[in-house]
């Protein structure tokens, strides 16, 4: 279907808005409550945007369109697997991206937990021991580069005085003791499960 069109708080003030043919209204309240009305079809709908920038949203109804059409009104948690369980086809509209799905497989592996042990707190320290047993490797290797990389400081330190007044010279030297050493220098830099952190963060 088409893209949603989103509104922010702030983007309408003092006027009005139509929109022909608006298959649902929308709110999220925060990251994790979301309010929802639907109708079978598409009707038009008004945006209103006051001084303050509250937006409030309703659809244009007249008497014959009311009678004949039927509304879906949900109200609840932003969760992914609640919504796509309703079948009304609104799954569009929650956050996607490489980021939110890694979100969601981590989220499924947490309740997986839950369902053996009900306990949330217990099922968190069972997420968290999964993801450092799968990191180990990672990890590992930042610690190994991180040890050779001090070991290594004080050559370095004589190259950056040799080649001072010339750079080139001084990196292709370095790349060489990486390479002899088989050092990969951002190993030892921004922890590569981080984006992993910040999945499970975001769900």
């Amino acid at each position: 279907g088409d893209k949603p069109a989103h509104f922010k708080p702030g983007s309408i003030k003092k006027e009005e808005r139509k929109i022909v043919d608006a298959a649902y209204l929308a709110r999220n309240d925060g990251q994790y409550i979301l309010t929802l009305l639907k109708p079978d079809k598409p009707l038009p709908a008004l945006l209103s945007g006051d001084a303050s920038g509250r937006i409030t949203a309703a659809y244009t109804l007249t008497p014959e369109i009311a009678k004949s059409q039927r509304f879906y009104f949900y109200s609840g948690p932003t969760d992914n697997a609640i919504i796509t369980k309703e079948g009304v086809g609104i799954e569009q509209i929650l956050p996607s991206g490489p980021m939110v799905i890694l979100g969601r497989f981590i989220l499924k592996i947490l309740t997986f937990f839950h369902r053996i042990i009900p306990n949330w707190g217990v099922a968190i320290i069972l997420l968290t021991i999964l993801l450092k047993i799968i990191f180990f490797p990672l990890t590992r290797l930042s610690l190994r580069t991180m040890k050779t990389m001090q070991k290594l400081q004080p050559y370095l330190k004589d190259l950056s005085k040799k080649y001072k007044d010339n750079p080139k010279a001084m990196q292709q030297e370095m790349f060489g003791i990486y390479r002899q050493y088989h050092i990969n220098p951002m190993a030892g830099c921004l922890p590569m499960h981080f984006p992993v952190v910040l999945a499970a963060w975001a769900a």
